[in-house]
């Protein structure tokens, strides 16, 4: 599998769109909810995109390649829909879930058309599709038509504001269909060119094409820096759940797995537990012979601005505290000082698992331009949580 563009086998093969045909109309209707929703998310994303990237006189080579990709992208989600729309089953034709499922493809269909080369239809077949995330491709056609691009957080943030697709949820009822289609976070890096990391998109109702699509995100994440982040991020998770099990006295932490006393924690409190972890990953790196954990961090971003951001749901495209895997490994500058610094209180008390993090991908792909974030070794000491230094330790409770 090539890490940046897919073969496409799966539709030829009638996998995926076409396993559902036999399934109970229970999981058929649950199926036509969940494409129903990426339809229109993609819909609303061909919308974004056509609108950042107007047809310019004079050649834009960064233009064109994201048109291009997103063209493609949306095209061969498109052929997999109306795959799934021509081989229903014969019972589901007149159900109201099958209709409104029909009617947005045709819009999702409509959607596509100004992304082609002259305004010509959607393909019907296609060979290849690239390995990119929409989320990915939308905000990189809001970036390199920026103009002034923006130039720290805040800016960043202002900037993608404005797009439509963040703002769905105001439109929907609370469920986790809507979902469909998009991943679950977006690491953004600032800087002469955007570089977007996401975790993989979210295909719940249809598991096959969730593993490819999981699959197809993990090709882009290349060998030679497979071994060094699984081992990471297993590192960061055994450091992490001694501290939350083992650690005598950090009643704390016990109450932090409660999400009713999480929200009152102080900031100090926090720290106290970084710090902990920090310490505890600098204890397991000694022991193998490796330098993780000195200094707080293994891959030194810290000249490299980003964040990441929720990539669906309700706060779509809004700041998101970093997972407690990701902020023991990596090191960006995510508190450039324009914006509110990261809240930890707002991010789930556990550790990701290696590899399933935006800023994973995010580190793949900004370490080949940054030969400080290539290999373990010691980074500059950017604290998370600056404004709270020196740390004092709470109370036990």
């Amino acid at each position: 599998m090539n890490a940046d563009t897919i073969p496409v086998v799966d539709l030829q093969e009638n996998r995926y769109w076409n396993e559902t045909r036999t399934w109970p109309l229970g999981r058929r209707l649950d199926v036509y909810k969940h494409v129903r929703a990426a339809a229109t998310n993609y819909t609303h994303a061909a919308i974004d995109i056509a609108n950042c990237l107007p047809v310019v006189a004079v050649p834009n080579t960064e233009i064109q390649r994201v048109r291009q990709q997103a063209h493609d992208l949306l095209a061969y989600f498109l052929i997999g829909m109306k795959k799934l729309n021509d081989n229903a089953n014969i019972a589901d034709l007149l159900l109201p879930e099958f209709l409104n499922l029909r009617d947005w493809i045709t819009a999702f269909e409509l959607a596509i058309i100004p992304l082609s080369v002259n305004n010509q239809p959607p393909p019907l077949v296609m060979a290849m599709y690239p390995n990119r995330s929409i989320v990915e491709l939308v905000l990189q056609a809001k970036f390199v038509t920026a103009n002034p691009a923006p130039a720290n957080l805040e800016e960043l943030c202002n900037m993608i504001s404005t797009l439509q697709i963040s703002k769905l949820w105001q439109f929907r009822a609370g469920s986790e269909a809507w979902n469909t289609g998009l991943p679950t976070v977006a690491f953004v890096r600032l800087g002469q060119s955007l570089v977007v990391g996401t975790s993989a998109p979210y295909w719940k109702a249809l598991q096959t094409f969730w593993t490819n699509a999981k699959e197809c995100r993990d090709a882009r994440i290349p060998p030679a820096h497979r071994t060094e982040l699984e081992m990471c991020g297993a590192m960061a998770q055994e450091a992490f759940k001694h501290v939350v099990t083992q650690q005598g006295g950090l009643n704390i932490i016990k109450n932090a797995l409660n999400e009713a006393t999480r929200s009152q924690m102080q900031r100090s409190e926090w720290n106290y537990v970084t710090r902990a972890v920090f310490s505890k990953l600098r204890d397991i790196g000694g022991n193998l012979g490796q330098p993780i954990g000195q200094r707080g961090y293994t891959y030194d971003h810290s000249a490299e601005t980003g964040r990441a951001f929720f990539a669906c749901g309700e706060k779509m495209l809004r700041p998101l505290s970093r997972c407690w895997k990701c902020r023991f490994i990596f090191n960006y500058n995510v508190n450039d000082g324009s914006m509110d610094v990261e809240d930890p209180a707002t991010t789930v008390f556990a550790a990701n698992d290696a590899l399933n993090c935006a800023e994973d991908l995010a580190h793949c792909l900004c370490a080949p331009t940054n030969p400080a974030a290539q290999a373990f070794g010691p980074s500059n000491d950017v604290s998370p949580f600056p404004s709270e230094n020196p740390l004092v330790p709470p109370n036990p409770a």
